[in-house]
């Protein structure tokens, strides 16, 4: 059984957080800020923020099902869940993405370690795809395969 889920994320019109960041998007969950006005952006944009934002709902799913094994493991050993445990959906995504991009940072070629990573390259490869939907575990696939994405500079 695959595990689908279908987002639609919102876009919010941000230039100035944008710009400061030097980037076109950035997607928290459901929430996209992008830098120019929506209409301007192309359908491939909107798809791979849409593959962005459904990841990390998966990656937020995956926090929840952390904190909730986690408390009914402590719980019935008679312990009181700690606070940080509590922190799991929101750090789950966040320490993911990160180790993720540790871990292509340590391996050649080292100046595309944010395009190397697999949730980048899922969202890059499949954004001129209107049919393409992520499933739970369908990010990793993408772990390392085929030839780059980008040229290196």
């Amino acid at each position: 059984m695959k595990l689908s889920l279908s987002v639609t994320p919102r876009f919010v019109y941000t230039p100035k957080f944008c710009k400061l960041f030097s980037i076109a998007g950035i997607t928290f969950l459901w929430l996209v800020l992008h830098s120019d006005p929506i209409d301007e952006h192309s359908d491939e944009f909107k798809k791979e923020e849409t593959i962005h934002s459904t990841q990390q709902m998966f990656l937020f799913l995956l926090g929840l099902l952390a904190c909730a094994a986690t408390s009914l493991v402590l719980g019935a050993l008679g312990a009181v869940t700690p606070w940080w445990v509590w922190t799991f959906p929101a750090t789950v995504p966040l320490l993911l993405y990160v180790l993720v991009w540790i871990v292509e940072i340590l391996l050649p070629p080292y100046d595309r370690a944010y395009y190397d990573s697999p949730f980048e390259r899922e969202a890059k490869i499949n954004r001129g795809n209107p049919d393409y939907k992520p499933t739970f575990f369908s990010v990793w696939r993408y772990w390392r395969r085929g030839r780059p994405l980008m040229e290196s500079k």
